[in-house]
């Protein structure tokens, strides 16, 4: 019930409207009798008519005033919802950034870094490859390999976040002759689930190797 009532009502006195004409038209024979009657109702139809009219178009008026807020309101919504989400990931943003920089401190500075930096050393040579994992770093030579497990020095397994930080402080140590990249998936099996999971390595790789 809307544009089309308004429509359907306006036909209707229309058609009154022509009906009565006629009539009013006719009744000035002298010879039609009772044509007085069709005059008011020409003139009632010709104005109902006009209101029906003015009525459809303040309904449009309405509707399109309506709309309008309406589209209004969904920008406004809009807009507040793109700056809450970017307000969060601005957020997010900073607080890596900030644990990020906790973590390299912590491992800079850290008697156990030093302790590994020690071992992949071997003295003075240097690894053409390092691997990071989650539960162990694994160091890779022109003549062999070398293992440094963390559960076995008594050090607990890191996620992703603290072993891409760890890897970035290990070559900064190292004099950043390393080319840092992420290593494929691998999976490891996990005893709380009793199943495998997912992990993201970590790689170092000496440049002067990798530029051949």
């Amino acid at each position: 019930m809307g544009e089309e009532f308004y429509f359907l009502v306006y036909i209707a006195f229309f058609a009154v409207n022509i009906f009565a004409f006629f009539k009013v038209k006719k009744g000035y024979s002298p010879s039609y009798d009772g044509c007085l009657i069709y005059i008011p109702i020409f003139y009632f139809g010709f104005i109902g008519a006009i209101i029906g009219l003015i009525v459809n178009l303040c309904q449009r008026a309405k509707l399109k005033e309506e709309q309008k807020l309406e589209d209004e309101k969904n920008q406004r919504m809009y807009e507040e919802n793109r700056r809450i989400e970017e307000k969060r990931l601005a957020d997010e943003k900073l607080a890596k950034k900030n644990e990020q920089a906790r973590l390299t401190e912590k491992y800079y500075y850290s008697s156990e870094t030093q302790r590994i930096i020690e071992i992949i050393k071997q003295g003075n040579k240097l690894p053409y490859k390092i691997l990071f994992k989650s539960d162990r770093i694994t160091i890779s030579y022109e003549n062999g390999m070398n293992e440094f497990v963390f559960r076995a020095h008594q050090l607990p397994d890191m996620d992703k976040d603290n072993s891409e930080v760890f890897a970035k402080v290990i070559n900064q140590k190292l004099g950043n002759i390393y080319d840092f990249s992420e290593e494929s998936r691998y999976h490891v099996i996990d005893n709380s689930i009793g199943g495998w999971t997912e992990h993201i390595g970590f790689k170092l790789e000496l440049k002067i190797i990798k530029s051949f």
